[in-house]
This record gives structure tokens, sequence and C-alpha cells, in this order.
């Protein structure tokens, strides 16, 4: 925006200059007289030609007025350049600009060749550029927010020493390193794995010194099987596998965490709609084939909806054995029942709603006594009583209730699991500690002496 401005206020400038020396020369014409006469009748029709700006002058000249470019007229005299007008008026409009203006070019620049490796469409200088603007600061904000919410969810459902284990988590196409900068505030150790890795000029502020880190390592290699091959103990030692828009790395990372039973959390990209899959072309539908898919290779993954993020809101994760991941998964499994009971709803809504325009297709002259209230509840209550789903609409009813329910109490358990463990081991306690002072006054007492026969 702020170049689009820049551009606009130099072609105003360029206007007002070739006004300026118009009315300065109809001044010096009308004083010295009129010097139309003496122009041959061949170039009559050339001058009044001469200049596009002569013709906006002639038409938006006195306020918007429209006035005819008639030999008398000042503006149709031929006038000398102005400062910082076109040098020639009368010759091609100058191609540099590409019909933008004058020296002004769209943004980012398009001066790269055209060969050039792009990454998400722009050029490493593009992005450079980009990212120095007001947008790409804001952009580069997101997704460290972005990047520490997904931190923030991965300590709550993991726990903290679970993903400092081993050789910590292997950040999938993680370039320019947004995730690996939030993972290592919270001493993570972090191994990222991306071909691009500081080739995309994506780097800035908050993932600038991540390579400083002892507990940071970059390879710029893909993720696939000769990847797991050649460094098998990294990938097995590793605590978990992260994969944010991974594009092409999405499936395998899936498939390799399914297969090992290994901690894993993928968020599928929302821009590659190469890979929707036919049968539910959008980005649920995508989701849900990654989440069948990994689960039909013998992953146990559910899918999570983070709140709070600027960008895509889906996450497809395999929780570990530790006492976090078992409340989360918990919680995730009646979130993906509720939300299979609400999708269940809409779908009878829609028979309810289909069968509903097919009685009054059916049924044209009684259409109008749907504007009555009970005649249209009464219809309502027809077509609800006629739909195949009825029953699975009482089951669902019944399921959301009971999913209400364990969702109230799932907090109340939970504290009453905790109280009941705090007093096993204060009694715990309280038993070593009288223990242990039976054996002190054993210690400290002279022994019984035995009476004497």
């Amino acid at each position: 925006l702020t170049q689009h401005g820049q551009a606009i206020q130099q072609v105003l400038q360029t206007l007002q200059a070739a006004l300026l020396a118009t009315a300065t020369a109809a001044t010096a014409a009308a004083a010295t007289g009129s010097a139309w006469e003496a122009i041959p009748e061949k170039k009559q029709g050339s001058v009044a030609e001469t200049s596009s700006t002569a013709q906006h002058v002639c038409e938006g000249h006195e306020h918007g007025k429209r006035q005819s470019c008639s030999p008398d007229s000042p503006a149709a005299h031929p006038t000398p350049a102005a400062p910082g007008a076109p040098a020639n008026s009368g010759a091609q409009p100058n191609q540099q600009g590409k019909g933008h203006g004058k020296g002004w070019k769209p943004f980012p620049a398009f001066h790269e060749e055209e060969n050039e490796t792009r990454y998400d469409g722009w050029t490493r200088g593009q992005w450079e550029i980009w990212l120095e603007s007001s947008c790409g600061s804001q952009w580069c904000d997101n997704k460290h927010l972005e990047a520490e919410r997904i931190a923030d969810f991965l300590v709550e459902s993991w726990g903290l020493e679970t993903l400092q284990s081993g050789s910590g988590v292997i950040d999938v196409g993680g370039e320019p390193g947004f995730l690996s900068a939030s993972l290592l505030q919270r001493g993570v150790p972090v191994t990222l794995v991306d071909p691009t890795w500081q080739e995309t000029g994506k780097s800035n502020r908050h993932t600038k010194n991540i390579a400083n880190s002892a507990k940071f390592s970059a390879l710029a290699t893909n993720f696939d099987e000769a990847f797991v091959a050649l460094n098998a103990e990294l990938v097995n030692d590793a605590s978990a596998i992260v994969s944010l828009y991974g594009d092409d790395a999405t499936a395998p990372c899936l498939q390799f965490a399914a297969e090992k039973g290994m901690p894993c959390a993928v968020m599928p990209c929302n821009e590659c709609v190469r890979y929707y899959p036919p049968m539910n072309r959008n980005y649920d539908g995508y989701a849900q084939a990654l989440l069948n898919d990994a689960n039909a290779r013998g992953g146990q993954f559910l899918r999570a909806t983070l709140h709070g993020v600027p960008f895509s809101r889906v996450l497809i994760v395999q929780l570990p054995p530790s006492r976090e991941g078992s409340k989360k998964r918990q919680q995730l499994e009646l979130e993906m029942q509720q939300m299979q009971w609400q999708m269940q709803q809409m779908q009878l809504m829609r028979q309810m709603q289909m069968h509903q325009q097919q009685n009054q297709h059916q049924h044209p002259q009684q259409h109008h006594q749907h504007n009555h209230p009970q005649a249209w509840q009464h219809d309502w209550q027809q077509a609800h009583l006629q739909c195949h789903n009825h029953q699975t609409a009482q089951q669902g009813w019944q399921q959301n209730h009971q999913l209400q329910q364990q969702w109230q109490q799932l907090p109340q358990q939970q504290e009453e699991e905790e109280d009941r463990k705090k007093d096993e081991e204060q009694q715990d306690e309280k038993s070593k500690k009288k223990k242990k002072k039976q054996q002190q006054q054993q210690k400290a007492s002279p022994p019984e002496q035995k009476p004497k026969q």
C-alpha cells in the first residue's frame, strides 16, 4: 500500500507539473500574440494529438468541467517539457514501468531471472524484500504466535520430560524454524529436516539465532525412507516427530509414526489443493483422509482443534503413553464424538429440508398454509416422523446428553483422582514416619531383662 501511494503521488506530481507548464505557455502566447497561425496546416492535427497530458487537461480543467480542444484553446498549443515530465510527450509511453507509472514496478519486484528457484511462488530476493515490509513483519509475528500455541499444546499433551527425552523433536519441513525456536525456548532439543534450509530467504528476527543454540541441528535433506535408513539412530531415539505444513512430507511422517508408534503431530497444509481426495475435495476431507490412512496403518491418531491460532486450526496427533497423554486422549475422544454427533445432526436437518421441499413441489396448492405457524409446525413434525433417520436422531440426542455429562464430570473426576492419590501418599508417609519412630524408640530403650528363675 505504501508503494502504491508513492507511485500515485509521483503521477500526480507529473500531471501538476505538466498543467503548470501548459498554463505558463498559454500566458506567454497570449502576451506575444497567437502563434497558431504560424504553424503549418499539416502539423495542426499532430499538435492536437501531441500529448495525452494535454487531453487530460482539456477534459478535466477547471474543477472537472469538460472543455473543447479548439485551436484557440490554450491547452491545444504545444508546450515545452516541464520539470519531472517526459522529455517528448508525443513519443511512445515508457515501457520500463510496464504500465504502472514511470520508474515503478509491482511489489515484490519481478526483475529476477525466470529460471530462478521459487519457494511458495516467490524467489529468495522477493521473500527478503517482503519480510522487511510491515505486511511481512506481521506475517512473521503471526507465524511466531502459531508456533507458540502449538508448542504449548505439545507440552500440555505430551509433557516436557517426554519432549526433552532422547535426541529430542524432529521438525520436518520446518524452514525457517518458527516451531524450532519455540521448542528451544522451552529447553527441548530439535533437529530440523528440510531440503530448503536457509535457502528461501524467510529468515527473520524470531528465527535468526536458532542456529547458535547447542540443542539445535539442521539437515538439508528430505524426510523419506532413505533418510530413515541413513539416520536410524537419530530417528529411533527421537521423542516425537512434528511437521507443520509439510506438503510432500506430511504423509511419510504419519506413516512412519504409525508403524513405530512414535508420538507425532502434523498440521496439514491448507493450500495444497492437489492433495485433496476426490470424494471430498476440501480441507476437512483432506485432514480426515490423512487421519483414516494413518490409523489404518496401525496408528492411534486423533484430530485436535487449536484455538487462538491465526492460520490453520487442525492438528493430527498421536499421543504418548504418559499421564499427560492419557488425559489429553480422553479429552480429544470426547471432542471427536461430539463433532461426529453434530455432523450427523446437520445431515439430518438437510434431509428434513429436502423432504419438506419435495412435499412443497408435490402439493403446490397447500404451500400457502406454511405461512401459518401451526401448519408449519405440523408439516415439520410430519417430515421429522417420516425421516428415515428419526431413530438415529434420538440416539444422537442421548449420546450428546451423555457426552455433556461426561464432559462436565471429567474435571471433577480428575480432581477426585488427584485428591485420592494425594491422600494415599500422605498415608504412606505417615505410616513410614510412624514405623521409623518405633524403630528409633526400640533402639534407644534398654533391652528388657528376663526375670531370673
